[in-house]
């Protein structure tokens, strides 16, 4: 008799708690995705990488990548805070050298930098580009955009001013920066939270340096994550994560801030955004293919989400590697797989000679794949 009134208690113990913090959860949009087209194959082409560990940074989490013009080394921003810059040389292995070197961080110095709730005060870079006209490293941290010159060591704010959640940036080739924001309601510490509320909050914005002047280009984006200028810099490529879609906005013209879908239904969620050899690269934090994808299936369930905003979801995911290649005409040509999981969410792909380093949102780790995985097969 004990173990039925025992699973009872616990039923009425799930139901009435699973209520409370649906109560206790600001509320949540509607939100719906299409459904997913199955992989018509799969490889294990990623599962061939290899994974650089720096202990002495903590958990890594290399989420984006900036080349510098000048020579052969290439940067990008730690979960610590740090802005650091990696070399690559010919290793005693199959795999390059990496050497990493700390150039500044983008907050203060604290014992404990890297644990979300210290990464206002500490800083978290992600999205960054050298600015073609001065030479300074633009980014976009939790604290704002920001302009880093990598040789002074210094860091100066741009726009700090009604920015919650500063994530990508782009630059034209006569200085102007673009850059996405994408949420107003959640920093990025709290990037589980604006998964599960799924309220389109995204927006791009375009910011001249000489006149200081910062204009809203676009709004109501999914999720504004990577962007990319097309080469003929009239549209700017956004990812739309909570759409699992690549959307266009038109940047000049009588058409200025219209929005398009440019890829739609891509197999996973999409995070940032690159273009190498005719294609378009994109990391992807987790599948949505059936049989089952955890987003899929709370993506039409308000109250679930709600339930779930109280949890880290990237735990609750399976881990699975994936990236993909788009054409330039907006079709899905490729896809590497890691179906083990060990080079997992992906969050950008940054080609090297013979190699493409792989950026992360959550690994404390940098991986490497070979490059010749990447070419289509003849």
């Amino acid at each position: 008799m004990s173990l039925p009134r025992n699973l009872l208690f616990l039923g009425v113990f799930l139901v009435v708690g699973s209520w409370l913090l649906v109560l206790l959860s600001p509320p949540v949009c509607l939100h719906s995705l299409p459904e997913p087209v199955p992989f018509t194959e799969v490889n294990n082409l990623l599962s061939s990488g290899h994974k650089y560990s720096f202990p002495d940074q903590g958990r890594l989490r290399p989420e984006a990548f900036a080349s510098d013009p000048k020579n052969s080394s290439f940067y990008s921003g730690l979960g610590n805070g740090n802005i650091v810059r990696f070399d690559v040389t010919k290793g005693d292995s199959e795999f390059p050298r990496v050497e990493l070197s700390v150039v500044v961080r983008t907050g203060s110095n604290h014992l404990d930098c890297g644990l979300p709730e210290l990464e206002y005060e500490c800083g978290r870079p992600l999205g960054m580009e050298f600015h073609p006209k001065t030479g300074k490293l633009i980014v976009c941290d939790t604290r704002g955009l920001l302009e880093v010159d990598i040789h002074a060591r210094t860091v100066t704010p741009l726009v700090t001013a009604d920015l919650k959640f500063c994530n990508d940036v782009e630059i034209t080739k006569d200085g102007i920066i673009y850059f996405s924001d994408s949420s107003t309601s959640y920093a990025r510490k709290d990037v589980m939270k604006v998964m599960s509320q799924a309220c389109s909050e995204g927006r791009i914005f375009r910011y001249d340096p000489d006149t200081k002047k910062l204009e809203l280009i676009a709004s109501e984006l999914g999720f504004a994550n990577g962007i990319l200028l097309t080469k003929d810099e009239e549209e700017l490529l956004v990812v739309e994560t909570l759409g699992a879609r690549v959307s266009k906005v038109t940047l000049k013209g009588p058409n200025k801030g219209k929005k398009s879908i440019f890829s739609d239904n891509l197999p996973g969620l999409p995070d940032n955004i690159s273009y190498n050899d005719g294609i378009y690269w994109i990391g992807f934090a987790t599948k949505r293919v059936p049989p089952f994808s955890l987003i899929d299936f709370i993506a039409n369930k308000p109250w679930l989400r709600q339930v779930l905003m109280w949890f880290d979801l990237s735990r609750l995911v399976i881990p699975y590697g994936l990236v993909g290649g788009i054409s330039e005409e907006g079709k899905l040509v490729r896809l590497l797989h890691d179906q083990s999981g060990e080079l997992s969410k992906i969050s950008e792909l940054h080609p090297h000679d013979e190699w493409v380093f792989l950026g992360s949102w959550y690994n404390d780790f940098l991986g490497v794949v070979a490059r010749e995985k990447f070419r289509a097969p003849a």
